[in-house]
C-alpha cells in the first residue's frame, strides 16, 4: 500500500511539473525578446556598420559604428515584450493578415501601451513598432519604436521621445540607425 502510495504521489508530481513547462511555453502575444535574440545571432554573423543619428533637445550627433554591440541596439525591443502569462488578459488584439497590434486595455497600467508587429506575404517579420510609457513620482518618460527587418536582419531603427526627473526639464531626444 506504502509503495503504491508513494509511487502514484511520484508519478502525479512528473505529470503536474510537464504541465507547468507546458504552460511556461505557450506564447500570448508575439515574444520580441525570442525575435531580437534571433536578430542579435545574425547581426553578429553579419559584417554590418551602423550609421547612427542622435538628437537630444535639437542638439544633433552622428557616427558611423564598426563594432556595434547588436544586443544594446535591440535592448529596447526587448523590453517592448509583453509575451508575459502575467499580461494575458492586459492587452488587445488585433489581426490582419499582414498585421497584429496589440493594445493595451484602458485601466491597466504597464510600460507598454502598444505593439504592432508587420510581416510580409511570407510571414517573415519586417517591422515592429511600440510605444512605451512610464509616470512615477519620480520620472516619466515616453518612448515612440519603430524597427524595419529585412529576413531577421536589423535594416533600421527609429526612437523618439523624452523624458523628465521631477526636478529637471523635460528633454526630447530621437535616436536612429541604418545598417549598411
Amino acid at each position: 500500500m506504502t509503495k503504491s502510495l508513494l509511487s502514484l504521489i511520484f508519478l502525479s508530481t512528473i505529470l503536474w511539473s510537464c504541465n507547468q513547462q507546458d504552460a511556461a511555453d505557450v506564447n500570448y502575444f508575439f515574444d520580441t525578446e525570442v525575435f531580437a535574440d534571433e536578430v542579435i545571432k545574425k547581426m553578429e554573423n553579419s559584417e554590418a556598420v551602423i550609421f547612427k543619428s542622435n538628437s537630444i533637445n535639437n542638439e544633433m550627433a552622428e557616427a558611423e559604428v564598426a563594432e556595434v554591440d547588436w544586443s544594446k541596439e535591440l535592448e529596447l525591443l526587448k523590453q517592448a515584450n509583453i509575451n508575459k502569462a502575467a499580461f494575458q488578459l492586459s492587452y488587445r488584439t488585433d489581426s490582419s493578415a499582414l498585421a497584429t497590434q496589440y493594445s493595451i486595455e484602458s485601466e491597466e497600467s504597464l510600460p507598454v501601451k502598444e505593439l504592432t508587429i508587420k510581416k510580409d506575404s511570407l510571414g517573415n517579420v519586417t517591422e515592429i513598432t511600440a510605444k512605451l510609457s512610464t509616470d512615477n513620482y519620480l520620472y516619466s518618460s515616453e518612448k515612440n519604436l519603430k524597427y524595419s527587418f529585412d529576413q531577421k536582419k536589423l535594416s533600421s531603427y527609429e526612437v523618439n521621445g523624452w523624458q523628465e526627473l521631477f526636478i529637471g526639464d523635460r528633454k526630447n531626444f530621437s535616436i536612429s540607425g541604418e545598417t549598411r
